[in-house]
């Protein structure tokens, strides 16, 4: 898998080594990239497993920039789990709605949950804040940074 730095792209991750996984969606950029790169190594060794969903393959599909979206694509095929769009996840993503989240990161948020997912990353600031504040989250909320420091623990 190669990741040009500095060109946008959005990438769905999953977890680490015997029993951990996590679902996001990153946004790379100048402060991104590096822990893209090292990300997308600890996919690659195995040590990370990959979740997707429904919801993820809808999202690449849209991306107009045909290098972005053959790529998003190329690393959801190698996940290692996944879930269509079902009722449990629509009513469990009207909850996270309540809490100020957007409706298509609340469907992510809800599908990381069903997925049993550890961690959930986003680099959307506003929303980890959101997610954050959910006492009954069924998975944790991390920013990439976070995200790395656990994997790296």
């Amino acid at each position: 898998m190669n990741h040009r730095p500095g060109k946008p792209c959005r990438l769905p991750i999953a977890g680490r080594g015997s029993g951990w996984t996590v679902i996001t969606r990153i946004r790379s950029g100048p402060r991104n990239d590096e822990i893209i790169l090292n990300i997308l190594s600890l996919i690659e060794a195995g040590q990370i497993r990959l979740l997707s969903s429904e919801i993820s393959l809808y999202e690449a599909e849209k991306i107009s920039n045909t290098f972005r979206r053959e790529f998003t694509l190329k690393v959801l095929s190698e996940r290692s789990g996944f879930t269509l769009l079902n009722d449990a996840i629509e009513e469990r993503s009207r909850l996270f709605t309540g809490f100020g989240i957007k409706p298509i990161d609340a469907l992510h948020l809800a599908a990381a949950e069903i997925l049993k997912a550890d961690f959930f990353c986003t680099c959307d600031d506003r929303f980890l804040k959101k997610a954050k504040k959910i006492d009954d989250l069924g998975v944790r909320a991390v920013s990439i940074l976070e995200l790395l420091q656990e994997m790296e623990k």
